[in-house]
């Protein structure tokens, strides 16, 4: 077969796939506003739930369970409005959509699935045909009860959801960092080269940043308690699949897509703290989150690495994050009443906009101090390498006592009655002016002065995302939350690749003193783009 023939073949193919998905958007769209007909407390499920449908993998058991609570909500309005259903119809759609979906799954048998699949999608067009004939009796029939009204959640009640968080947060991040464990023992086994080691490494990254996207959108169509759930259920798959990888294509495409489900952890939990918490607690309760990742950071050299086999013990990091998964199920309410969206006002632009910017500037101070500082240390000052290898360790420390401090200290500000912004703004310039001790510990020529200020640079980077994560949940719209913060952590992940390239490229070990002035410049940039504009930022109706 020729090129060109495979080609038009490919292009072929992709476009019968983008349709696919257009009609699969336009019917969950349909049974979407479908359900938005009915009151909420007919509701089997809530509307976002049916994007849930687009999951790969995920939607073969939800398919079944969308159909049945589809059916079961239509059974309630039609009810509750006295409204009788049409007597070829009395199971509102159950049973000929359990047919398509049981038709559809069995479309992967091969040969048998070629008339299973057809059958499937006769059924289909019969079961949109009377969901339409349903949407048209409801806009016919009394009209929908109103809404429930918005009952702010007790604070009390939150601290489950933000131990979840915590749990789930730091058990996917420590499937992040687990590879690290057992590298050399995978690379022996599977026989990998320097070149097929990087990229194992770099998918999980590239399958991070696309996760972004495309997991906040779950979150933001199907609420976070189903984004947290989808995220966390995917990485526990995913881990499971790396551990059974036996190639490196294999190896590279289950940590790609253990990647792209964790993408979806911090909008999740980012949205999930603007819903159950007030302003005032937000910072603390987001700190606490980011510092679960540095927990498992400390946690790693824990692992019993030598004792277990590396595919045991990758296997091994997927039970705590199907547990939290579990949990999501158990703990969260099924049913909580959403804040009201408003407006998108400037000050959610420009929060979005200082995430964004903050996290690209900040990145790659926090890459050098923890990457390039200490080679740079070890090869100009002659520190001892078991010094430098005692040194990791003051990372995570330092990183969980800036988000923790932060968030307190924001949580106290805002309980004496200082405004969100102003507490947001006056942090962001103290722990800012750290940022430019990167520059200092490039130049010294003392060894625990290079732990002192490392130290304090990476308690500045978490502070910085703790606070700029917490601007964003107070000023964007619920429903909007999410994706802003996708596009902060996607920003900041660009960075990040952007910084290793740049480094490689540039070595800092062969110039300290422009080194130092490269960091002293993003510094003084960051402080000036980003802590003086947070004065700006309030929610509508406050002052700064």
């Amino acid at each position: 077969m020729s090129s060109d023939v495979q080609s038009v073949i490919l292009v072929v193919l992709a476009l019968a796939f983008l349709l696919g998905i257009a009609i699969q958007v336009v019917f969950l769209r349909s049974l979407q506003m479908l359900i938005a007909r009915c009151a909420p407390r007919n509701r089997a499920l809530s509307p976002g739930q049916v994007w849930l449908n687009l999951v790969p993998f995920f939607n073969f058991v939800w398919q079944f369970i969308l159909i049945s609570r589809v059916s079961e909500t239509l059974s309630r309005e039609f009810a509750a409005r006295q409204i009788p259903p049409d007597s070829r119809q009395g199971d509102f759609g159950k049973a000929v959509g359990m047919s398509m979906c049981g038709l559809y799954l069995a479309s992967v048998i091969p040969f048998v699935g070629i008339v299973t699949g057809f059958a499937g999608f006769v059924c289909w067009i019969v079961y949109w045909t009377r969901i339409t004939g349903y949407a048209r009796q409801l806009d016919a029939g009394q009209p929908r009860p109103p809404s429930e009204p918005y009952v702010a959640p007790d604070p009390a009640a939150a601290w489950p959801i933000l131990l979840l968080l915590i749990f789930a947060f730091g058990a996917a991040y420590l499937q992040r960092v687990a590879l690290s464990a057992v590298f050399n023992t995978m690379r022996h086994d599977l026989q990998l080269s320097t070149v097929e080691v990087g990229w194992v490494f770099s998918s999980f990254l590239y399958g991070l940043l696309a996760g972004y996207i495309v997991m906040s959108l779950v979150t933001t169509l199907c609420g976070a308690r189903w984004g947290l759930f989808v995220a966390l259920l995917g990485a526990s798959l995913m881990a499971a699949a790396s551990a059974s990888a036996s190639t490196f294509m294999g190896l590279v495409l289950t940590r790609g897509m253990l990647g792209v489900f964790s993408g979806g952890l911090l909008p999740a939990s980012v949205q999930a703290v603007r819903e159950w918490f007030p302003a005032r607690m937000r910072p603390f309760a987001i700190g606490l989150v980011l510092a679960s990742a540095q927990v498992s950071v400390l946690l790693m050299p824990l692992l019993p690495n030598d004792a277990l086999p590396w595919r045991t013990l990758l296997m091994i990091t997927g039970v705590p994050t199907a547990i939290a998964a579990a949990l999501c199920l158990v703990l969260w309410p099924a049913r909580t009443p959403r804040d009201p969206s408003g407006d998108l006002s400037g000050s959610a632009i420009l929060s979005t906009a200082l995430l964004a910017a903050g996290l690209f500037l900040v990145i790659p101070i926090f890459q050098f101090v923890t990457t390039w500082l200490p080679q740079m240390s070890q090869r100009i000052l002659g520190t001892a390498a078991a010094d430098v290898k005692s040194f990791a360790w003051v990372f995570p420390v330092a990183g969980l006592l800036g988000a923790v401090l932060s968030g307190a200290i924001a949580w106290v500000m805002m309980s004496g009655g200082f405004p969100p912004a102003r507490t947001r703004a006056t942090l962001l310039t103290v722990f800012g002016l750290l940022l430019p001790l990167a520059a200092v510990a490039a130049y010294v020529s003392e060894w625990s002065l290079v732990v002192v200020f490392a130290a304090l640079c990476s308690i500045a980077f978490q502070a910085w995302s703790t606070l700029l994560y917490a601007a964003v949940a107070d000023t964007v719209p619920p429903s909007g939350v999410a994706v802003a913060v996708a596009i902060g952590a996607l920003v900041g992940g660009l960075s990040q690749l952007l910084t290793q390239t740049t480094l490689v490229q540039i070595n800092p070990l062969n110039d300290r003193a422009l080194t130092a002035i490269g960091l002293a410049v993003l510094a003084v940039i960051a402080l000036l783009g980003v802590a003086l504009p947070a004065w700006l930022v309030r929610p509508a109706g406050q002052a700064a």
